[in-house]
């Protein structure tokens, strides 16, 4: 363990904080919540990230607010192509930005800190993405899967059946898709540059 947090107050980190933290945790918040509450990352993903960093004490935490627009989400809205198009836009957003800021990251500080990925409804759906971006490539994944300690995905919009992963609560383990599955609720789903995928969650 490194000197540092106590676990209890992670420390916000950007793409060019000077110090390397031991673990960031990049927080998506969920369709229509406000960047400026929460930490930047949501009522959901902010109570997840607290856990989290009561179980590491002595390490340093950092935490990344995923600067994406969130953009809001309603069964009206969604019925409109126009809609569904800036929707997908945002979920493209989000993944860049992380993709972008753990580049920023690795180049910086090398192998010496790991992220863990928490969203919350389309948050959850950007970090799924990302993983799968990511583990795509076998050069991307070489490089940067052993990076990932996690992924904590709250209401996955992008969730498949028999994905793997641990299940809390209501969560079923089999026989479960997100939204994102449902054709006639997300006509032409599912994105525009990243898209989602029916692949297990890497190991």
């Amino acid at each position: 363990a490194s000197e540092g947090s106590t676990g209890a107050a992670p420390i916000r980190v950007g793409s060019g904080t000077p110090e390397c933290q031991d673990v960031i945790v990049i927080g998506a918040m969920g369709s229509g919540q406000n960047f400026q509450e929460n930490k930047g990352i949501g009522p959901e993903v902010e109570l997840a990230l607290s856990a989290y960093a009561s179980h590491l004490a002595g390490y340093r935490v950092g935490y990344f607010p995923n600067p994406y627009p969130a953009a809001p989400f309603d069964i009206p809205s969604m019925s409109t192509r126009s809609y569904r198009e800036t929707f997908w836009a945002s979920i493209d957003s989000g993944v860049r930005e992380t993709l972008d800021f753990i580049d920023a990251r690795v180049q910086k500080c090398g192998d010496t800190e790991h992220f863990v990925l928490a969203g919350y409804s389309q948050g959850a759906m950007v970090n799924h993405r990302v993983l799968f971006k990511i583990a795509g490539n076998r050069t991307t994944a070489a490089r940067l899967l052993p990076l990932i300690d996690g992924v904590i995905a709250i209401a996955d919009g992008d969730r498949v059946d028999r994905q793997g992963g641990t299940h809390y609560g209501t969560a079923a383990t089999t026989r479960s898709y997100g939204v994102v599955w449902a054709k006639k609720l997300w006509p032409g789903a599912a994105g525009t540059i990243y898209l989602p995928t029916k692949k297990p969650v890497p190991n």
